[in-house]
């Protein structure tokens, strides 16, 4: 959280490209982590970020891990990952992973 933070901290979220900023510095964040991280014989590691800010959503995730996005639908009832797909397709921003980044 903290690398994605300050990579965060130094944009300009008023700017009308800051979507792809965001982008970038979610891509950048998982390509560091990796680089970083201690290699372990026999397993590996996931992970997922889901990013708010204001009304836009942003979620990224690298190894094999899911991420589930629900939405209030109405009193008593809230829609699952495969119901607000096209919800999700509307107002949020896929990043692609950081080796599909060009």
């Amino acid at each position: 959280p903290g690398l994605l933070a300050l990579k965060l901290s130094v944009l300009d979220l008023a700017s009308p490209d800051r979507r792809d900023s965001i982008k970038a510095a979610l891509s950048e964040s998982f390509a560091e982590l990796d680089a970083t991280a201690p290699a372990e014989n026999g397993g590996g590691c996931t992970a997922s970020v889901i990013l708010r800010l204001g009304d836009e959503v942003y979620v990224a995730n690298a190894g094999d891990s899911r991420s589930f996005v629900a939405t209030y639908a109405r009193p008593g009832r809230a829609k699952g990952a495969r119901d607000a797909m096209e919800d999700i397709a509307k107002g949020a921003a896929a990043v692609a992973p950081p080796a599909a980044v060009g």
